[in-house]
């Protein structure tokens, strides 16, 4: 399984989240149904908001989100 698809459905939860409103990373990292897709990504060295980290980083660079300093808030790219 390729990370493109192992990491889908986060993804694209993260950028639902973020459009609905969630836009630090403690409204992202909080929601019940982030964590239940960062379950299966988790072990015994990573934690669920870690993952979830690892995938908004990943989805910055992928430019398809983007991270405002002055106000601290993830936005859809």
């Amino acid at each position: 399984m390729s990370a493109l698809n192992k990491y889908a459905q986060l993804d694209a939860k993260l950028i639902e989240s973020i459009k609905s409103g969630a836009w630090t990373f403690n409204a992202i990292a909080s929601r019940a149904d982030v964590a239940a897709l960062t379950a299966p990504h988790e072990t015994a060295t990573t934690e669920g908001w870690r993952v979830v980290d690892r995938r908004l980083q990943a989805l910055r660079k992928a430019g398809k989100i983007s991270f405002s300093r002055d106000v601290g808030f993830w936005r859809v790219a």
